[in-house]
């Protein structure tokens, strides 16, 4: 699972000079979002550690993915923020 955290944030990379206006492209990277979520919320302090680092890495290379999902994304770190594990 932290690999795959990982090779969501690769893919996003991979993504980033792919035609923005093509639907397949969108879709791929919303379910790349999702995914790295969902992982977000994993029971491992390493997998949501991981996953926290790839958030950061779609966001930064696909800013308006996280515009658009602006609230989840809020959500999300508001619960990594409140997490017991310091290191996540």
């Amino acid at each position: 699972r932290k690999g795959g955290a990982v090779a969501l944030a690769a893919c996003a990379i991979g993504l980033k000079k792919a035609n923005e206006g093509r639907r397949d492209v969108i879709e791929c990277r919303d379910l790349i979002l999702a995914s790295v979520v969902h992982a977000c919320q994993d029971h491992s302090q390493r997998v949501r550690y991981y996953a926290t680092e790839s958030l950061f890495n779609v966001t930064k290379v696909i800013p308006s993915l996280a515009v658009r999902h602006f609230f989840i994304l809020f959500e999300i770190l508001r619960s990594l923020y409140a997490d017991v594990d310091l290191d996540v």
